[in-house]
């Protein structure tokens, strides 16, 4: 798996941590299954993690077209991006410009994202994936 979910339930805020080499296939069943949680959970914030990403295996194709027609994950809702490399975080800030959103948020570090959230000492557990 190169994606992992996990869930604060006190605060009910989704963290999905992309793991290992980000590809076109893993990055689509990550907000799939983000997507499907969201669906069946009372989420009010979400963090996208790429800390543990080692690389990015994306085409300038899709990325173009995941910027321009990927529906939000999170409407009306904060989503954080941690991106402390240069080109994730040059990815986010083009979604982040496109959506012209003021609930996206990127940030280098997860402790820039817990500030936005408003977050100390968040206790998140593991999301077990439910079978499509």
């Amino acid at each position: 798996m190169f994606h992992s979910l996990a869930f604060d339930t006190r605060r009910k805020i989704l963290l999905l941590t992309f793991l290992d080499v980000i590809t076109e296939a893993s990055y689509t069943a990550a907000l799939a299954a983000a997507r499907q949680f969201i669906e069946r959970n009372d989420v009010k914030g979400m963090i996208s993690d790429s800390t543990k990403a080692e690389r990015f295996d994306l085409s300038g194709e899709f990325i173009r077209q995941s910027v321009l027609s990927t529906q939000p994950v999170l409407p009306g809702r904060p989503l954080v991006i941690v991106a402390p490399a240069n080109t994730p975080y040059g990815l986010a800030r083009l979604l982040q410009a496109h959506r012209n959103s003021e609930n996206i948020f990127v940030v280098r570090t997860m402790g820039e994202a817990y500030a936005l959230l408003q977050v100390d000492n968040p206790h998140f557990s593991a999301v077990i994936a439910a079978p499509e």
